[in-house]
């Protein structure tokens, strides 16, 4: 039974540990996919992806250490119980697009019910530590000097066990992973697009400097819009080649459009670029992969959209749009 315990205890641990500072390594791009559940207003995103990592790494480490595990294996319960109800609400709204955001050993998968029950899973192991708790491993053995309950070969052979065990759940979450996305493209599923010809969803937004911006179906200038976000590389090293775009074409206001941030510091542009932060032109224009560029007349139609990979499909756009827009 002490055993048992222990393999599960560390088992837990580990998990919690890896993905606690996977998400810490990542934080912004956590953050988004938190953002994306569509539970939490805007200003308590940041706040709860740096609170909820910290509570993991916190868990992880009691479970690990096996201080305080009881208190560890509540934690755990209640952690992976607001997971499973994130989850299982955003299933129940017909969203399953959706990154779990797990990290670490349990990895990122689309949410789906397999993941709800495999948190239960988790559920019931923490449940077992908390109700079956042990000294057998513990680092609280050495201030109550109990040091053979702690160094001992049997304790050893336990965590290779758990550790063996985390290891296949790692590689069979990885199998899943890869059913599902098969299983996904294989039904071909379709989502909604604007298309070249078509009128822009018509917007007045203000940029970076507080100056009002906007596409209307009579409009003064043509428009090139970049659909960006926070942690996209390639945006990054696209977005400092603009001025090129307004500075060969005067009459095309160029406008970088990104996710709103909540934290210290996010995506600059260069002088004379506007930058717009706003999720309902990511949803109106139906953005599903960034960079994402997007040409539009002074009549409101769409005349280009690309997918960017480098700056030169930027260029591309204009060599043959500009000739009839301008």
């Amino acid at each position: 039974m002490e055993e048992l315990t222990l393999i599960v205890r560390i088992f837990l641990g580990t998990l919690l540990l890896s993905t606690s500072v996977s998400k810490f390594r990542n934080l912004e791009e956590h953050m988004l996919i938190i953002k994306e559940y569509r539970l939490l207003p805007s200003f308590l995103l940041y706040p709860f992806a740096r609170i909820e990592s910290a509570f993991e790494l916190l868990t992880g480490a009691l479970l690990f250490s096996g201080v305080f595990q009881q208190t560890g294996a509540m934690l755990a319960g209640l952690l992976l119980t607001i997971y499973s109800v994130a989850i299982a609400v955003n299933l129940l709204r017909g969203r399953r697009d959706i990154s779990c955001g797990c990290g670490g050993a349990a990895g990122d998968h689309p949410i789906s019910w397999w993941l709800v029950g495999r948190n239960l899973l988790l559920l019931i192991m923490s449940g077992w530590v908390f109700t079956n708790p042990s000294q057998w491993g513990s680092v609280e053995n050495i201030w109550l000097g109990e040091t053979s309950q702690l160094f001992h070969p049997l304790v050893l052979q336990d965590m290779m066990t758990a550790w063996l065990a985390l290891l296949f759940f790692t590689m069979a979450t990885g199998l899943w992973e890869m059913y599902s996305r098969f299983r996904i493209g294989d039904k071909q599923i379709k989502t909604a697009t604007l298309a070249i010809g078509e009128k822009a969803p018509v917007f007045r937004e203000k940029d970076q400097n507080g100056m009002v911006v906007q596409v209307t179906e009579l409009g003064e200038k043509h428009t090139f819009m970049l659909f960006t976000n926070d942690t996209c590389g390639t945006c990054k090293a696209v977005i400092p080649e603009l001025p090129h775009v307004s500075n060969r074409y005067p009459d095309v206001a160029v406008i970088v459009v990104s996710n709103p941030i909540y934290y210290e510091k996010g995506l600059e542009v260069p002088l004379g670029i506007s930058l717009v932060r706003s999720d309902d032109l990511m949803s109106r224009f139906y953005i599903q992969v960034v960079p994402t560029a997007v040409l539009i007349d002074n009549t409101g139609t769409i005349v280009a959209i690309k997918q960017v990979s480098a700056f030169q499909d930027i260029v591309s756009m204009f060599e043959s749009p500009v000739d009839k827009v301008g």
